[in-house]
């Protein structure tokens, strides 16, 4: 079991009227090479995962503002251990204001978490080890790239 918490700021104004949240995660085993979405819950940037002992990159991350989403690649490594519970940190975001070439940098903090809230919401996790893993960042900046919405709206592919 692995968990942690999102933090996204945008840098500069935001034309839209829609706040930019974290959708999901990808990340991979790197001896399986296995792909596993983590899912970011939308309402408490928080998110709590299921994943096998080992080293795991992050591949993916997937940032929404109401219908207009955006995805980057940015690349970090963290290691989850045998039969322990593994605090991920908390993963702040900037993401720049929407324009042409849109960038997003991520930070990895230590912040300390509220222990009460994280058994309160998983009750399965009392009397386990909780241990700190923070991933390192191999690119901490990378591009945003538009997504097209599913199901398609009409005026994202307007002629």
């Amino acid at each position: 079991m692995a968990f942690g918490s999102i933090d996204v700021t945008e840098v500069g104004p935001n034309p839209r009227q829609f706040p930019a949240r974290v959708r999901f995660v990808d990340v991979v085993h790197v001896a399986t090479q296995q792909q596993i979405r983590i899912k970011v819950n939308p309402r408490l940037q928080t998110f709590f995962v299921s994943l096998r002992p080992g080293t795991y990159e992050m591949v993916r991350v997937q940032i929404n503002e109401g219908p207009f989403m955006a995805e980057s690649y940015l690349h970090a490594r963290f290691d989850i251990p045998a039969g322990m519970v593994t605090h991920l940190g908390r993963w702040q975001f900037a993401v720049e204001t929407p324009r042409t070439q849109r960038m997003v940098s991520l930070t990895i903090s230590e912040e300390n978490w509220n222990w009460d809230e994280v058994l309160e919401h998983n009750p399965g996790m009392e009397g386990k080890v909780i241990i700190n893993s923070f991933p390192q960042l191999m690119d901490s900046r990378d591009r945003l790239y538009a997504v097209a919405p599913n199901p398609k709206l009409k005026y994202f592919y307007r002629q």
